[in-house]
């Protein structure tokens, strides 16, 4: 296949990859997005009817009544909703400027490597990456230290940034070879060591690189159903939570007034 076409495949993978993402993500987003709805409506317009016939009663009101009392008083209050609302988008667009600091994305980055199931999918979605670029960029001519050179800034990742230069500084300066530092890294899983040390004995490292990103591409598409299949029920039992726990809010202080009469 020649290099253009390898690039336009490259980059339709890419868009499948996250349009599949996307697509996956509506219904969890979709229940999340319910389960709001319902409380603040709960909060706003049913929880609001007990509020006076809860502060008639002489009775000490549980603390998740009280909470919940606050939480209606506030949602009441169009200052406190107008704060809250224009706060949201200034605190995301604070996050993504603190996300372009060098240091501060490295520690994000390690803090998702930590987690059990999205650090094992973002190693693979950078290791498919890596591996697809390396194929296309060793494929169209040019030598492993361009390559490196490159690889660094397309590869999505400032830890595996840096890790891909001292692999460059090390293979420039004659202490070791590409397979040998592939196997150094802590990031990268040691199959891409192996298959690319057997890729500089037989000359073919395209085509194995090629096989690598085929390989993580795979596990990738496997990691996010996995993901979706755990996040699925966990955001259906969040959305019974919330309605739960605003419900025994609601209900406890008459279930007690009952029980005193």
């Amino acid at each position: 296949m020649e290099p253009p076409s390898r690039l336009s495949d490259y980059l339709e993978r890419n868009y499948k990859l996250a349009e599949k993402l996307r697509s996956a993500l509506v219904y969890p987003a979709l229940v999340f997005t319910l389960s709001v709805v319902m409380v603040f409506f709960l909060c706003s317009f049913i929880f609001p009817q007990f509020l006076s016939f809860f502060q008639g009663m002489a009775i000490q009101l549980p603390s998740s009544t009280r909470s919940l009392i606050a939480i209606a008083t506030a949602l009441g209050n169009p200052w406190v909703m107008l704060a809250f609302g224009s706060c949201l988008p200034l605190i995301g667009y604070q996050i993504w400027l603190l996300s372009q600091v060098g240091v501060i994305r490295s520690r994000m980055e390690e803090y998702v490597l930590q987690l059990p199931v999205f650090g094992w999918l973002f190693i693979q979605l950078v290791s498919a990456r890596f591996s697809r670029t390396a194929s296309i960029l060793l494929d169209c001519g040019l030598g492993q230290m361009q390559t490196l050179d490159l690889l660094g800034e397309v590869v999505g990742s400032r830890i595996v940034a840096e890790e891909v230069e001292l692999m460059r500084q090390s293979i420039a300066e004659g202490r070791g070879n590409l397979s040998g530092e592939l196997l150094m890294p802590r990031f990268f899983p040691p199959i891409c060591g192996h298959m690319v040390a057997a890729a500089e004995e037989a000359g073919n490292l395209p085509v194995m690189f090629g096989r690598l990103a085929d390989f993580f591409d795979e596990c990738v598409e496997d990691g996010i159903q996995r993901i979706l299949a755990m996040v699925e029920p966990l955001m259906l039992l969040f959305m019974g939570g919330l309605v739960a726990m605003v419900l025994l809010a609601v209900f406890q202080p008459i279930y007690s007034l009952l029980e005193a009469l």
